[in-house]
């Protein structure tokens, strides 16, 4: 028996003592009969009256209940899940619905240290400084099992917030899932490992100076199956983030990976560089094409002041191995390009990189990596190495590192950038040196 149905008791029993005591005052027997019957009515519509109230309000309630159980976002009683690395999840019971909120934080300082600019005034070759490289808000989420979708914003010092992830899955069965939005194509291997999964404090420099990087607008599909991938998309080509449909700067492109875990048994090992102790060993291989078809000749929608766009065939080989305790990557990547204009020839470029590192503890981990970036544009062929040292805190979750790069030739403006720390240099001048220091905080 609730609270509310022993007062409505309480309630008729306190009429009917007043029932009675008011009849003891009356002063002849029909008197007390009638006074009697008077305060019995009175206190039988007041004991009704009290149980009505109690329905009514347990139908409230149970109106409530049911409105909370029957919206589209919750199935029954709502939860909060806070899990570092994993952000604030909201979710219902049957974990069929859900939304999850994170950023990335990353705070750095970098020096660079090269030769003096002969003849040029007030320049002596070194450069340093703070900045939030990434401020970076995550929204996720899960509709009734089948549709799941990303929205990421950037929020960086003295710049607008910028959209960089807006796509939503839907997911055909076990084996087929389709994409559509604003996602990263899936070529590099390198790019589509999230940032605060890197190994060193920042992607390679051929990563960072081209677009296999940057977000593309389209449509993909993805066939998967316990050790193979398949990624299949059409989509407006690289560098096409937050455009219109008629920006003109391509006609189209498609853009394919093939993903084979020759070891292993779970695909969220190859989504870091990193390999901590305690993780299972697994390889990964990987290749890629993408092609896209430059927009010749359309003078309503020109892009860059140009009428022709380039026509561009790109493709990379990986093969990402983690060791429990030690990590090795390897990969190369080729660009083919077609400027569409008179008298321009076409170009070839090559990237080629390796990485590893090694756990000297359980939470601190010493890295390495090569480049050899050879393109045709450029007149200089840098080799890159950088080498460093990461302090896992708490994981990739709160993480301090620290690297030194080294270029054996002249930084040409083609691969020089700022989130890399790497300076264009005058003519003749090489040996090019950059420190970076990095407290990541992914929450």
């Amino acid at each position: 028996m609730t609270a509310k149905h022993e007062n409505a008791l309480l309630i008729g029993a306190a009429g009917l003592l007043v029932a009675v005591a008011g009849s003891a005052f009356a002063t002849t027997p029909a008197e007390r009969v009638a006074a009697a019957k008077a305060e019995l009515q009175d206190a039988l519509a007041a004991q009704q009256q009290a149980v009505r109230q109690v329905e009514m309000d347990r139908l409230v309630d149970k109106a409530t209940v049911d409105a909370a159980r029957n919206t589209f976002f919750q199935d029954g009683p709502a939860r909060v899940v806070v899990k570092p690395g994993k952000g604030f999840t909201m979710t219902d019971d049957s974990g069929a619905n859900s939304l999850n909120i994170s950023f990335i934080s990353q705070f750095r300082y970098v020096l660079n240290l090269q030769d003096d600019f002969d003849g040029t005034p007030n320049v002596d070759g070194t450069t340093e400084g703070f900045e939030w490289r990434r401020n970076r808000l995550f929204f996720k989420g899960r509709m009734r099992d089948k549709f799941t979708y990303v929205i990421s914003f950037d929020v960086l010092s003295g710049a607008n917030p910028r959209l960089i992830d807006s796509f939503f899955n839907y997911k055909i069965n076990d084996d087929w899932t389709f994409t559509a939005g604003q996602f990263r194509p899936p070529l590099s291997n390198e790019c589509l490992i999230g940032y605060a999964k890197q190994q060193a404090v920042e992607i390679s420099s051929n990563g960072a100076a081209h677009g296999a990087l940057a977000r593309t607008q389209g449509v993909m599909v993805t066939y998967q199956q316990p050790n193979y991938r398949v990624r299949l998309s059409y989509n407006d080509g690289f560098a096409q983030w937050n455009t219109d449909w008629n920006s003109g700067a391509n006609q189209g492109a498609v853009t394919g990976r093939i993903d084979w875990m020759a070891v292993g048994e779970d695909w969220k090992a190859f989504t870091a560089f990193t390999s901590p102790r305690d993780q299972a060993q697994g390889l990964q291989l990987g290749v890629a094409g993408h092609y896209q078809w430059g927009d010749v000749g359309d003078a309503a929608t020109p892009t860059n002041g140009l009428k022709n766009s380039p026509d561009v065939f790109e493709w990379t080989a990986d093969a990402q191995w983690q060791g429990g305790g030690y990590n090795l990557y390897a990969s190369i990547l080729g660009r083919h390009t077609e400027p569409n204009l008179i008298g321009i020839s076409s170009t070839d470029d090559y990237a080629y990189m390796v990485m590893g590192g090694v756990y000297l503890t359980d939470d601190v981990e010493l890295f390495g990596r090569w480049e050899y970036l050879d393109y045709d544009a450029m007149s200089n062929e840098p080799h890159i190495v950088t080498v460093g040292v990461n302090k896992y805190l708490y994981g990739v979750t709160n993480k301090l590192s620290a690297d030194v790069g080294f270029a054996t030739d002249t930084v040409p403006l083609g691969i020089a950038s700022d989130r890399t720390g790497m300076e264009v240099d005058a003519a003749g001048k090489d040996g090019q040196v950059f420190l970076r220091l990095q407290w990541q905080i992914h929450i």
